[in-house]
């Protein structure tokens, strides 16, 4: 596997922007995406099943890997490759908006936002069903495929509408409604498989299948804000009224079941049922083994509401 270029990132972009109605009616788009190459990890196989911490090398070899891909692909799973000198983080950013001359005395903006950025890792370093073993799953002594590991996707986005009045020359009125959502979700590009790792020696060897919490695990934060002030300009003050303020926020926090299968070979024989996704009862080692489903889910909601109304002097 061929090293990393040195430190760098690309950015993307545009912007356009203009009269949609002549003194009206305009409108402005951006869009920019920047990529950060990186690998997963540093670490890369062995050429003769020696490791070498220093030297970021794990003692699993590519032979190792391929018999172990050959193996999971008899039951219709890929693996999913060890090449993982391409971990690139993304970031994207849009910005649409829209902006109304209604008339001399009002006037309606429109806009959108949305970010997003993804980041890639390496899977969960040593948490089991069982005994913890000593190595992580990415060390001198082990490796793990791509599809083991998982991304961190943090999504942002927001709608604003703002009608701005005129109500005379002393008096002005802005009312406006947003509604925002930030998530924080793992995503994986494997199929649904057990979390399967492989021993040698006692200790960590290969590991391969769905990140063992990766699945339905995340957080979710929807907003939404509703709010009317009036301006009234006097000769020496101004007065700003607060008639309506109101804000609702609903909070989701997920996690997932894990699923684990500890192995002290190689697979040799397994079967999966996608319907139950569960293993049958044929053991997935030639010796001896530990597959089980332990399902920690945790669903956690909070709802805060605010309302308020006043009247404040500036």
């Amino acid at each position: 596997l061929g090293d990393r270029v040195s430190n760098s990132h690309t950015t993307v972009g545009f912007t356009l922007g203009g009269p949609i109605l002549k003194d009206k009616l305009f409108y402005f788009v951006n869009a920019e995406y920047v990529t950060t190459p990186g690998p997963i990890t540093e670490y890369k196989l062995s050429q003769d099943g020696v490791g070498d911490d220093a030297a970021k090398i794990s003692r699993v070899t590519a032979a190792d890997m391929d018999q172990f891909a050959a193996a999971l692909k008899a039951y219709g799973y890929d693996a999913g490759g060890y090449d993982l000198t391409n971990g690139d983080q993304t970031n994207t950013k849009v910005l649409a908006r829209l902006d109304w001359n209604i008339n001399n005395n009002h006037n309606l903006m429109l806009r959108y936002n949305w970010t997003g950025n993804k980041q890639w890792n390496t899977p969960n370093a040593k948490s089991t069903v069982g005994a913890k073993a000593a190595s992580d799953r990415i060390s001198k002594n082990s490796y793990a495929f791509l599809n083991n590991c998982f991304s961190i996707n943090d999504n942002a986005w927001s709608a604003v509408a703002e009608l701005n009045s005129r109500l005379s020359g002393k008096m002005s009125n802005k009312l406006s409604a947003s509604v925002s959502d930030v998530s924080n979700l793992r995503g994986s590009e494997s199929a649904w498989f057990p979390h399967i790792d492989i021993r040698k020696d006692g200790d960590a060897f290969m590991s391969a299948g769905y990140e063992a919490f990766t699945n339905g695990t995340g957080n979710y934060v929807r907003t939404y804000n509703l709010s009317d002030h009036i301006r009234w300009t006097l000769a020496h003050s101004t007065i700003t009224a607060v008639f309506c303020s109101f804000s609702f926020e609903a909070l989701a926090s997920i996690n997932c079941c894990a699923m684990f299968c500890n192995c002290s070979r190689a697979v040799r024989s397994c079967s999966w049922n996608c319907s139950s996704r569960r293993f049958s009862s044929s053991p997935i080692c030639s010796r001896t083994s530990s597959c089980s489903l332990p399902c920690v889910s945790a669903l956690a909601w909070s709802v805060l509401f605010s309302s308020s109304r006043w009247f404040t002097r500036l």
